[in-house]
Formats: C-alpha cells, structure tokens, sequence
C-alpha cells in the first residue's frame, strides 16, 4: 500500500516538473500586443487588417491593452481638439517696448505684431488722443491687457459697437458713453469680458399703490480679438451665482433652458442683457458675480475664392464640400454693392446648412486687400435644398477718403469645416449695486 502512494506522488511530481517544463500555451508577451497595436495605425490597410485579425484571435489575452489603447487615443483625440481650439480661442500675447512713442504709433506697432485690423473709428481720433507721447513696456502679455493698458494711457477706447465684421476700431475714450476700456473687465483667452452698467427699476401699479415692483438689469460687453470666428454665441449668460454682501441672492428664477439659446455671431463685440433679481433688503454691493458664456467658434476652415469679382457672372465653386454659385457681383450705388448668392444644400445637415445661410463670412477686398464694410443682406428666400440671398458692401470706413478702400476685386468667403463649442468663464467681485 505504501509503494502505490509514494509512486503516486512521484507520479504527481514528475507531472508539476513537465508543465513548467513545457513551451507556454497562456497568453502572448505584451509586446507582441504592443507591436500589435502599434500596427493598427500603419498606413498600409493590409498590416492594419492582419493586426487586427490577429488581436481579435488573442480575445481576452488582447482586452486590457486595446481598453488602454483606446483611452489614450480618447485623451490624444481630446488634446488636438483643445490645441485647435487655443489656436483660434487663446489669447495673443504681446511684447513692446516703446518710448516716447504716439497713440497712433503704438496702435501701428499692435497692429504689425497681431495682424489684426485695428483703425480709427474716423478721421479725428488720433487728433483726440492723449498729444503727450506715452512710454510701454510689456512682455508677452494678452492682447487685451495690452489694449486696456494702452488705451488708458492715450485716451482712447473701442468703438463698442455698430460694426459686423472682424475689425477693431479705436476711438476717443471722451465720445463714448461708457468707456469699457474702464469698466471690470475679464480677460480669458481671446475674450474679454466686462460689466458696464447695472441698472435697477422700481414701478408702482397706480390702481394698486401698495404694489411695487423691482427689477435689475446688468448690462455687459464681450470682446474677442478678430482672428477669432464666432459662429454662434450665447446673448444671456448662464448664471451660476450673484449674491450682495448681505447674503441675498439675486438670480431670478427663469424657465429652465433659458440662458442656453444661442444666437448667429459675427464681428468682434457683442452685448449681453443679465436680469438680477432685487431683493427686499438689499446690500450694497454685489460680493460675487459668477457665470459663463458659450460660443461656438470655427476651429478649421477652407477659403472660396472669386477673383475679378465685378466681371464675375453665374460662377459656380464647391468648396469644403459646399456647392456656391455667385450670380452677379453688381454696384448699386455711390460705393456700394450687391452680391447674388446661391447656396445648394447638397450633403449639409441642418444645422450646416443654418451656419452658413445666416451668418456669411464673406468679405470682398480691393486690390490692396483693404476690405469693404459688410453691411448685411436682404435675408433671403428659397426652400430646404436651395438659399438665395443678397449681401451688401461698401467703400465707407468712416476715415480720410484717401483710407477708403478702392473697386472691390476678390470675394472671400470662409467656410467652417470644423466648429467647436467653448465656454468663457467670468467672476467679479465687489460690484456697486444701485
């Protein structure tokens, strides 16, 4: 009995000693997978499909390093996406330094640094300015800072409005209303973002003296530098906190989804109309104001191009995927002009087909390349497949008539390939309430 159970151990042994003995049959080293999945990118589509069939074979073997494979193509995918984004949404940082230097020197020096159109809103601001030349030195420093700096130091401002293209126009701080350049401002990448007014009402219903109500409305402006293509933008912002100083909040309640319409953008300003809500007993100042505002920015794009634009009749391009046929490029008037324009659906969702019908980003340009004002479009007619409109421009930049620009010669207009949804954050503090 003892010799059977001691050859079974032996037995049993000699079996444990074989197996580890024995070529592995588990699972493939993990650089095999790795080389594997490192195949999965190759530009030859039969090395890609054999990684491929070879990995599905490993089954489960396979899974943990495809899972991380594909978390790190999220985070890669992820990161590209946010680099596009800083390439068209960051902010443009400055180095100067200058001395003894105009207002209309250092504008030329922003200008030649950013290549961004920056001109005098009309033909006396620079006579307006602040005559004592003025000393800067600043590195690598936001376009907007920049701009708030200068603009104080000359007495000047941004036009705050009136225009629908990508250009800033610079005038005396003394013939704006309220200077935004001296507001609280926010500055978040391109953006910038301030609080110019805060108004409040009180109305008696006079069938009914004892009813009163109070409203408050926070008037704001939003600033991005002009390289910047704005698709769409939201005009409320999402309210996140406002309270005083006595712990009230001032959000009003709205009806849910409210403060997330957006609306077609274009130019570099807009305005934004905040309702607060005014509380029985109020503070006297607002100690944290807190919200963000959306825009749907371009992030790619392909340009259409129609040279000898006032000779050009029924031209039909197709562009990033877009059929456009200009039908006739005409002068209506003393400086002005009329561009017909079809636009064929063909392929374009909805919501293409909307970014590119109500917000053109056409220009025309002289044969210098200074670009006529945009002056809108007579909206336009057509059904679900075909849009047909006509844009207006002009000649008049509201500077010297030597400055105007001359006979229109090419049309540009930029179609969005790729649009991405950002959102600008802002806080403020300690804001006067009234």
């Amino acid at each position: 009995m003892m010799r059977i159970e001691l050859r079974l151990v032996i037995v049993s042994l000699l079996g444990v000693f074989l197996l580890a003995a024995a070529p592995s049959q588990t699972a493939p080293g993990s650089s095999e997978i790795e080389a594997l999945i490192g195949q999965l990118s190759s530009p030859d589509e039969k090395v890609r499909q054999a990684a491929q069939e070879k990995l599905i074979g490993m089954g489960e073997d396979a899974r943990v390093a495809l899972e991380a494979h594909v978390r790190a193509r999220a985070a890669a995918e992820a990161a590209l996406q946010k680099i596009d984004t800083n390439k068209v949404a960051g902010a443009t940082m400055l180095t100067l330094d200058v001395k003894e230097a105009s207002a209309e020197n250092v504008i030329a020096e922003i200008t030649k640094q950013t290549g961004f159109e920056i001109q005098p809103s009309h033909e006396s601001v620079w006579q307006q300015a602040n005559p004592t030349p003025i000393g800067l030195s600043v590195n690598k420093q936001p376009f907007w800072s920049v701009m708030r700096e200068v603009c104080s130091k000359t007495g000047l401002s941004i036009y705050p409005g009136g225009y629908s293209d990508r250009r800033i126009r610079v005038i005396g701080a003394s013939q704006v209303g309220q200077n935004p350049m001296k507001c609280p401002a926010v500055i978040n990448g391109a953006f910038m973002i301030t609080v110019n007014s805060l108004q409040r009402t009180s109305t008696i219903d006079m069938a009914n003296p004892q009813s009163i109500s109070r409203s408050m409305y926070l008037q704001m402006m939003t600033f991005c530098e002009p390289k910047v293509r704005v698709i769409q933008y939201s005009y409320s912002p999402e309210m996140e906190e406002a309270v005083d100083d006595k712990g009230n909040s001032l959000i009003p309640a709205m009806r849910s989804g409210a403060m997330r319409q957006m609306t077609q953008g274009r130019g570099v300003v807009w305005n934004s109309s905040v309702p607060l809500q005014y509380p029985a007993e109020p503070g006297q100042k607002i100690s944290k104001l807190r919200g963000k505002l959306r825009f749907v920015v371009q992030t790619r794009s392909e340009t259409l191009e129609i040279p000898d634009v006032l000779k050009a009749k029924d031209v039909t391009k197709t562009v990033a995927g877009r059929r456009i046929s200009l039908k006739e490029f005409r002068k209506t008037g003393d400086r002005q002009y009329q561009a017909h324009i079809v636009v064929n659906r063909e392929g374009m969702d909805h919501q293409q087909f909307s970014e590119i019908v109500n917000n053109p980003s056409v220009r025309v340009i002289d044969a210098d390349g200074h670009e006529l004002v945009y002056n809108g479009s007579n909206g336009g007619s057509g059904g679900n497949d075909v849009y047909e409109t006509r844009l207006m421009f002009s000649s008049r930049v509201g500077g010297p008539e030597a400055a105007a620009p001359g006979e229109p010669a090419t049309l540009l207009w930029e179609l969005p390939t790729a649009v991405q949804e950002i959102t600008i954050p802002f806080e403020f503090t300690d804001l006067p309430l009234p």
